[in-house]
């Protein structure tokens, strides 16, 4: 495989993760709905940290750097708003 088909199969079951922390959360923490949307981006967070500053997926796909910079904010605020 080739470093980019590598990296959209670690984004997808990144993906994966984050929807399985979602619902996760929700069934078997019993965390309310809003607290299990907070995880969940939380998660999305997380991974998106992985692809930008530590496996750095997004530029082994050949992606702009610059949109995952705006997301991880979003991400990070809106887990932080939700968490604390």
């Amino acid at each position: 495989m080739t470093a980019q088909e590598t990296g959209f199969a670690k984004f997808f079951a990144g993906t994966l993760a984050c929807a399985g922390v979602f619902y996760g959360s929700a069934a078997f923490l019993g965390a309310d709905t809003l607290t299990a949307i907070g995880y969940g981006w939380a998660a999305f967070a997380a991974t998106q940290l992985d692809g930008l500053f530590i496996s750095g997926t997004i530029e082994k796909i050949g992606a702009d750097k610059n949109p995952g910079y705006v997301w991880l904010a979003i991400q990070t605020f809106v887990a932080a708003a939700i968490l604390a």
